[in-house]
């Protein structure tokens, strides 16, 4: 056979290749229009075969059958033909069964005759699809559109291999469940019932005897049988026998046929039969003699040695026999288990009727105490309400009686008398326990103290007579020697009295003295001594009687005051009046003294005189000032003028004695003061004389004052004249300064520090200081002179060269720390050289005249020795610093190719520096993609320093560290450079954008690999062990205020250590805000705790700190705590009517909400899911609970919301009704004031204003519970305005509403509740009462009544209106 090869075959367009044998390819086989393969087999054995070249082509296989002899697979396991197995697997690689599907199957319709393995979920998604089983599909499961699935009549729904379990339907409305043995239903809820008003029955099915269980939803009851067992959940009762239980349990007989009723508790054995009944203390039931169980216990105890009948109480864990009965003897004991008698009491027996005892009464037993308390425990007999009156005996015998008073008395006409026998011929009478008189063989003896009275009033005590004896019949004692009243005692000429005397007398009080001295001592010392007959009072020392005080009268009234001081001469006399002195002499009043005569008047006071004063031989000193006419001093009797005359009769004042004219020297002769105004010149001399230098002239010409000092007449205001130093100035002996004038007028100042050389003269001018030396000069000389200009402010300092034409300046630019040379005086203009705070110059200025050069020149330093600056071309400057091989033209360099290579430039060994002075140095290298690169050695190693890569745009590389080294430097990013990081010395870095974005600094990482950036902070402390408070790092917010603008930090984040202990290491994040006035401050606090996995968390800084969750907030712990004592304040900003919500498991169950206003506010606390008995529960495990509330507030507990009153009392008075069920019990209280209500004036009238019903309120098992008793009290006496109202009010019920004056005395459904039995008053109480108007009982609990007020007598009168009177009434009721 032979071969054909071809590379391509291309038949014209519109004809084809047929091909009518077999045809072979070994290469690949490409078609480009359609491929038509008539043949019987066509086989291609090609590695693969791809059919279309995109997605819209198709493939179509048009034969009946497909064989896979090897199996298929379609994209990678999505469909896979398991030929070998005959299976197809959807997602699977090897499918196990003939269609395994790994994912969800969709489909409308699925048949299958084998078995179906799901491997996940089912789900048939028609609203009413069909589950079918069996062939015929006799068994179906159909689905409901939100109803359910639903298997097909008369099918069941079987359990285990047996079939006798299964669930079936026997008709339409029944569903059977079906248990071979027994139906276990387990759930902590099982409802049976439609959920509506219908009843609910189920029915026990036996052999014979059926029984059928009722629930009956209208009344709540659950009825065994009808009537043999039925449990009253409405109220909490329980029946046995009967359908209408009237107590918590109830038993009943067939009361038709006699049947007894009874309840039997039986035990085994020697085990106790008994009933408790106990009332609880807490919300679950407790078992009698536990805690919160209280009550009693009927047991009978068959036990040997007891075989007894016993009456038991109970007060949580303690239990008391209370009463016991014997079975064998009948023994009845009271507190007595073992009663050895009929009746044994061990305690107190109390009767309130009469108790008659036909034989002895024997108290056998002695009282516990040998005193007159009444308080024994044994041994007493006590008789009163309150054991008043007490009958006993111990060691002695007592009759006690403790209210009202005792008496003894004998009644009848038999004239029996009251005796009192005492055996040891002793009486005695006490009161209070303190003895107060003795009846004996002596007579009646009162103790001392006491005294004899009639009729209220003492007769006589042990030593004196009563008053009213004395004054009605005491008229005379005769002649006594002695006489002792009170405390004074008269004793022949002598009065004396243990205590103060008084002698008071409305009139006057004589002395008269016959002897002529009366006188008064202190009891041995004779201190005032009144001389009758000379006149004389004197007064002497009690301790000296030689200094003394005496004031004599003599002829004519004169007056004479001495005081003697017989020892020296200090017997002073001082006057001190609160007011004033006045001294009043009609003659002349002169004023002697052996010594100086001082008149001190009071700081800013004077001596003010009224007349002519003389002193002679004396001094005025003290006074402030004089007024007077005229003021002499005399000398001797002559009365010459001697030192002062002041006056005003010749205009003058003058000190001394009258020598020339209009001069007064200080004596006859010359002086060495003369202070005198001569008319002349008009001149006051002070010293040196009339003649010669003056000490001190002052002067007075053409009203110009001069004053000369050393000269008499000074051409100056102030001349001082001398040859030496003519000023000095001293701080102290030794620190001083002087100023001397010399020969030729040249002025010398002097400082001195005696100590120091800190003697400093400081010339302090508000203006200029100007000299003009006639010489010229101004020289400051000495050791180092030193020129200082300026006192370190900051200032601007010059000195200024002030020229004809041009000024001149050196100064210090405080500004700029520089120091300039220029001309002008101002700086910064015309600056020839800078010199900066470095002390290098940072400017040269040398002007274009100083250099007249036609081509460019450098100004440079001479290297010489001189170092002048020198001026040449830059050509023969480059040209001179050059070297070989490098030539100059037109300012540029060129280097010759002589000595470098075409690639390479060499310069040698030497440093090589490429400088310019105008313009760039640029290093192109101009090849594409070509580097940049910097070399050089590195410890002997060729290094690359920087390598700039041409093929990346210019990308830098450094082969080690990069240096900014300046300390403003900056790293610039974008075209723009609107991105830059600026070092700042010896802080840090600033990232700063410049343009409107904003500036983002991310750490990015690109690696697949869970891994992240690290923004990491390293305190290494210098090698150094790291300590408690460290700081690790800190992360700051800083911004403008809206003030100058100035930065202000406004948040920050720091991170610390909290514990550096070595394997016990925590640290500290701090979160921080700044607070109101700029200060930072803490604001979330993260703290590695004292345990391993703890962190605590401290958020908002001090108490006015808010913090607000705005999401849900889970505590794990359990506890949130104030640990400083201040508190804890949840929620302070609540508005009124907004909540705080508390809950568990996505409920809310505990809402908290103010109302009210600040000054009145109220918070209400709501469960509104909790249906529990204890669904709002206080628990206190270790002490108790206490409710406190402000005075006249008072705790209110309400468990319901009370039936409202009615129209009748609620439009007039004021009737607040509170319901609380506590430990079981409901209490209703209803606080009633009657102000403003009508009485009626006949018996049982409802009380009202008559405007509509008057019930109080309504009771209702519901709400108040079953009422099993009911009280009130009077805490305001009912009156009425001036008229006549009912004061006997009654309480009372009926199951109708009635209105005010309603006559209750014809109905048959009122109960009398509460009967007051007469008149309310205040403190007055009444409890419940049992004999009502219409009724026996508080029938049924009250419940369904309705409670109102009645008057309880008839006024006499007509109806009135009340204007006072409060109740409180109190119900008591349970529900089970």
């Amino acid at each position: 056979m032979s071969n054909l090869f071809v590379n391509t075959i291309a038949p014209q367009s519109g004809s084809s290749v047929n091909l009518s044998g077999s045809m072979k390819i070994t290469g690949n086989l490409e078609v480009t229009g359609t491929l038509h393969a008539k043949t019987t087999d066509f086989i291609v054995s090609a590695n693969s075969t791809t059919f279309g070249d995109s997605a819209s082509d198709t493939v179509v296989f048009n034969a009946a059958t497909a064989s896979v002899s090897n199996g298929l697979n379609f994209d990678a396991n999505t469909l896979v033909i398991d030929s070998a197995n005959n299976r197809i697997g959807i997602g699977v690689a090897a499918p196990t069964t003939s269609l395994d599907v790994n994912g969800t199957i969709t489909s409308t319709s699925i048949s299958m005759t084998g078995d179906l393995i799901v491997g996940d979920d089912l789900k048939l998604q028609s609203d009413s699809s069909v589950l079918s089983f069996g062939a015929g599909d006799d068994v179906s499961i159909t689905h409901t559109n939100d109803v359910g699935i639903h298997l097909n009549a008369a099918m069941r729904l079987a359990f285990r291999d047996q079939g006798g379990e299964y669930v079936h339907s026997v008709s339409d409305g029944n569903l059977g469940v079906v248990a071979a043995t027994s139906i276990d239903l387990k759930s902590p809820q099982i409802d049976i019932g439609e959920d509506d008003a219908s009843d609910v029955t189920i029915n026990l099915l036996g052999s014979t005897n059926d029984m059928a269980i009722v629930y009956d939803e209208s009344t709540k009851k659950l009825a065994f049988d009808t009537t043999d067992l039925v449990i009253d959940a409405a109220n909490g009762k329980v029946g046995i026998g009967t359908a209408s239980p009237t107590n918590a349990l109830t038993v009943a007989a067939d009361l038709s046929s006699g049947t007894n009723a009874g309840i039997h508790i039986a035990a085994d054995g020697d085990d106790d039969a008994f009933l408790d009944l106990t009332e609880q203390g807490g919300s679950s039931l407790a078992a009698f003699g536990a805690t919160d169980a209280y009550g009693f216990r009927i047991v009978y105890d068959g036990g040997a040695g007891v075989e007894a009948l016993q009456f038991k109480s109970g007060d949580e864990s303690t239990i008391n026999t209370r009463v016991t009965i014997k079975r064998g003897t009948g023994n009845v004991g009271i507190n007595d288990d073992t009663p050895t008698h009929r009746l044994d009491i061990n305690g107190t027996i109390r009767a309130t009727g009469i108790a008659t005892f036909d034989a002895n009464i024997v108290v056998s037993v002695d009282a516990d105490a040998n005193d007159t308390t009444a308080d024994s425990a044994t041994g007493r007999i006590a008789v009163g309400a309150g054991d008043d009156l007490n009958l006993y005996h111990n060691a002695n015998s007592y009759v006690v009686n403790n209210t009202g008073d005792l008496i003894i008395a004998t009644e009848g006409s038999n004239g029996a008398g009251i005796i009192l026998d005492a055996e040891d011929d002793t009486v005695e009478i006490k009161y209070s326990g303190v003895l107060g008189a003795t009846f004996d063989g002596d007579g009646l003896d009162l103790v001392t103290g006491d005294a004899y009275q009639i009729n209220g009033a003492s007769v006589l005590n042990a030593t004196t007579l009563g008053s009213a004896v004395v004054a009605s019949s005491l008229t005379s004692v005769g002649t006594l020697t002695a006489l002792q009243v009170d405390n004074i005692n008269i004793n022949g000429a002598t009065i004396t009295s243990d205590t103060t005397a008084t002698i008071d007398a409305t009139g006057d009080i004589a002395l008269s003295a016959d002897g002529g001295n009366v006188t008064m001592d202190d009891g041995t010392t004779t201190i005032f001594d009144f001389d009758v007959d000379g006149t004389i009072l004197t007064i002497h020392d009690d301790e000296d009687t030689g200094d003394k005080f005496s004031i004599t009268v003599a002829q004519h009234g004169a007056t004479t005051i001495t005081t003697v001081d017989d020892d020296a001469a200090a017997a002073h006399l001082v006057i001190t009046a609160d007011g004033t002195v006045d001294i009043d002499s009609a003659g002349t009043m002169t004023l002697d003294s052996g010594a100086n005569i001082h008149l001190e008047p009071a700081a800013g006071s004077h001596i003010l005189l009224d007349g002519t004063i003389q002193v002679d031989a004396g001094v005025v000193t003290g006074a402030t000032s004089i007024t007077t006419k005229e003021l002499s001093v005399l000398s001797g009797d002559s009365g010459t003028l001697s030192k002062i005359v002041m006056g005003l009769d010749t205009s003058k004042a003058t000190i001394g004695v009258a020598q020339a004219t209009d001069t007064f020297f200080t004596d006859t002769a010359a002086g060495d003061i003369v202070v005198r105004a001569d008319d002349n010149n008009s001149k006051v001399h002070i010293g040196a004389g009339t003649s010669g230098i003056a000490g001190m002239v002052v002067t007075e010409v053409s009203n110009v004052g001069k004053v000369g000092i050393g000269v008499a007449d000074p051409d100056a205001m102030l001349e001082v004249f001398g040859t030496t130093t003519q000023l000095k100035i001293s701080n102290n002996v030794d620190d001083f300064a002087t100023m001397t004038v010399g020969t030729h007028g040249d002025l010398t100042i002097t400082t001195v520090d005696d100590n120091a050389a800190a003697a400093d003269l400081t010339l302090t001018i508000d203006g200029d200081i100007i000299m003009t030396p006639a010489g010229g000069d101004v020289k400051i000389t000495g050791t180092n002179p030193k020129l200082t200009i300026g006192d370190a402010d900051a200032e601007d300092t010059m000195l200024v060269f002030d020229g004809n034409a041009q000024d001149f300046r050196i100064g210090l630019d405080d500004g700029t720390d520089t120091l300039e040379i220029g001309h002008g005086s101002a700086h910064g203009t015309n600056t020839a050289i800078t010199v900066d705070s470095s002390g290098q110059i940072t400017k040269l200025n040398v002007p274009a005249a100083a250099i007249a050069q036609a081509s460019d020149h450098i100004l440079f330093f001479d290297g010489g020795a001189t170092g002048a600056p020198k001026v040449e071309s830059v050509d023969d400057f480059l040209t001179a610093i050059a070297g070989s091989g490098v030539s100059v033209s037109s300012s540029q360099l060129t280097v010759s190719t002589a000595s470098s290579a075409a690639d390479d430039i060499t310069a040698g060994d030497a440093a090589v520096t490429i400088t310019t002075t105008s313009g760039n140095i640029t290093i192109d290298a101009a090849a594409d993609d070509s580097d940049i690169i910097l070399k050089g050695t590195d410890g002997g190693a060729d290094t690359t320093f920087l390598t700039i890569d041409g093929s990346d745009g210019g990308t830098a590389s450094f082969n080690h560290d990069v240096k900014l080294a300046n300390d403003g430097a900056v790293l610039g990013f974008g075209a723009d450079n609107e991105i830059t990081i600026t070092h700042v010395h010896n802080e840090g870095l600033i990232l700063q954008a410049a343009a409107t974005n904003t500036p983002i600094l991310e750490i990015k990482n690109t690696h697949n690999g869970g891994t992240a950036g690290i923004l990491k902070f390293n305190n290494t402390e210098g090698g150094t062990d790291g300590a408690d408070d460290d700081k690790l790092g800190s992360v700051e917010f800083h911004g403008n205020d809206d003030g100058t603008p100035s930065v202000q930090q406004y948040a920050g984040i720091v991170a610390e250590i909290h514990d550096a202990t070595s394997d016990e290491e925590s640290g500290k994040l701090t979160f921080q805000v700044a607070s109101h006035d700029g200060g930072v401050e803490s604001g979330l606090v993260l703290m590695g705790g004292s345990v391993d996995a703890e962190v605590d968390v401290e958020i908002g800084n001090g108490t006015a700190s808010l913090t607000t969750v705005m999401g849900d907030l889970q505590i794990n712990g359990g506890d949130i705590n104030s640990p400083s004592g201040g508190g804890l304040n949840v929620a302070p900003s609540l508005d009124d009517g907004q909540s705080l919500k508390l809950g568990k498991n996505g409920a809310v169950e505990v809402v908290i909400t103010p109302h009210g206003t600040a000054a009145n506010e109220i918070y209400s606390v709501t469960n509104t899911s909790g249906n529990a008995a204890t669904a709002i529960a206080m628990t206190s495990t270790a002490g108790g609970i206490s409710l406190t509330a402000e005075t006249n507030h008072g705790v209110t507990i309400s468990t319901s919301t009370p039936d409202a009153a009615g129209a009748g009392v609620s439009s007039a008075v004021g009737v607040t009704t509170t319901i609380s069920k506590v430990n079981g019990v409901i209490e209703t209280v209803i606080l009633v004031d009657f102000s403003g209500l009508t009485t009626q004036s006949s018996n049982l009238r409802i009380i009202g204003d008559g405007s509509g019903t008057a019930e109080l309120t309504k009771i209702t098992h519901e709400k108040n519970g079953y009422i099993y008793r009911a009280e009130i009290g009077c805490i305001e006496t009912p009156t009425g305005g001036g008229s006549t109202v009912c004061t006997d009010i009654d309480l009372v019920a009926d199951t109708t509403a009635r209105a005010g004056g309603y006559d209750l005395g014809g109905a048959s459904s009122d109960l009398i509740v509460v009967n007051a039995g007469g008149s309310w008053a205040i403190g007055k109480w009444e409890p419940s009462n049992v004999a009502p108007a219409g009724g026996a009982s508080l029938t049924a609990g009250l419940d369904d009544y309705f409670l109102m007020l009645a008057s309880g007598a008839d006024t006499g009168g007509a109806s009135g209106t009340y204007n006072a009177g409060k109740f409180v009434i109190k119900l008591y009721g349970a529900s089970f």
